[in-house]
């Protein structure tokens, strides 16, 4: 099984421990992340910390992941707000079938499907994955603190690790 190509929206990359879990996912080839540069820049605006370290270590360890060369795209597409165009025009560079984001209202369905793409919160992402590839649960409750995922709005997943 090939690994599922996903582009992780700027809200997702923010929150470290969904990030971990997703790249723990990555890892095991079970999903192929992809981001931007614009994402890059948008985390970059909303944090507080330095992230350029974090930043280095996403490109380092997922060369093929930075999208680039979608730019002339942004303008074509529709969205309520312009300020989101951009996730959609590099996701469909990538080949993604799919953008992981927090803010699902954000993408509507009719304005995803043109480009062949869907839409997925987190939650229901990771708790998919989990489920159809339980190899990954130990390496996940290795590296990831639970009840810091626990805040993170990934309900779903959380209850299911309990188990």
């Amino acid at each position: 099984m090939s690994a599922k190509p996903i582009l992780i929206d700027t809200c997702v990359l923010f929150t470290g421990e969904v990030r971990k879990l997703l790249l723990i996912m990555a890892k095991h080839n079970i999903l192929q992340p992809y981001w931007s540069e614009i994402i890059f820049e948008e985390w970059r605006r909303n944090s507080k910390f330095n992230i350029e370290d974090q930043i280095t270590a996403l490109k380092n360890d997922y060369p093929s992941a930075l999208v680039t060369d979608f730019e002339d795209m942004i303008h074509d597409i529709q969205l309520r707000d312009k300020n989101d165009r951009h996730v959609i025009a590099a996701a469909f560079k990538a080949k993604a079938d799919l953008i992981i984001t927090f803010n699902i209202k954000d993408f509507p369905y009719m304005k995803l499907h043109p480009y062949q793409l869907d839409k997925s919160h987190p939650d229901i992402f990771c708790l998919n994955m989990i489920k159809a590839h339980q190899g990954i649960i130990e390496d996940i409750k290795a590296n990831i603190s639970l009840d810091e995922l626990e805040k993170c709005n990934l309900t779903k997943t959380i209850n299911y690790l309990k188990q």
